[in-house]
């Protein structure tokens, strides 16, 4: 089975801030927006992923997870075509992030989840090494690039446990 993210779109309802960069790389709480969707499709299973965005902003979510091999995945790009969707079963929420106060208001949402579970939402290292899509010594890596910040220590813990 094969994955799609759709993170086109031109953002106007919230320039500035999207003048220059997709609202799918804006932060949700303590990660890019992008990695909720990545999450989902991750948790299901789905190691074959499309990445469909504008022609400006393509090279910046290949910066951000390159082909996919360091998470274990195969991700491809394109450019907005035609296409066909499915909607998910129950279990998910879908926060618009349209405004600013919906920003906001999701990133408040996901900071009340995860400090409640003691869990990281939409934490995309975390879910490819329990999906043993990478190795403790790949995730060792994605830690020391994230500079002992506390999403680093987050996933040292999830090391410490093992």
């Amino acid at each position: 089975m094969k994955g799609i993210i759709l993170a086109g779109g031109s953002g106007t309802r919230l320039y500035p801030l999207t003048k220059v960069v997709s609202k799918q790389l804006l932060g949700v709480y303590d990660k890019p927006m992008i990695n909720y969707p990545l999450s989902v499709l991750m948790l299901a299973g789905i190691k074959e992923i499309l990445i469909i965005s504008s022609l400006n902003d393509l090279p910046n979510f290949k910066k951000l997870f390159g082909d996919g091999p360091s998470l274990g995945l195969k991700l491809s790009y394109k450019e907005e075509s035609k296409l066909s969707v499915e909607i998910m079963c129950r279990g998910f929420t879908w926060s618009d992030t349209e405004t600013y106060e919906s920003m906001l208001e999701a990133s408040n949402f996901i900071h009340t989840i995860e400090k409640r579970q003691g869990l990281k939402v939409g934490c995309i290292e975390e879910i490819a090494f329990d999906k043993r899509y990478i190795n403790k010594s790949q995730l060792k890596e994605y830690i020391k690039s994230y500079k002992g910040n506390s999403y680093a220590k987050y996933l040292q813990r999830k090391i410490s446990k093992e």
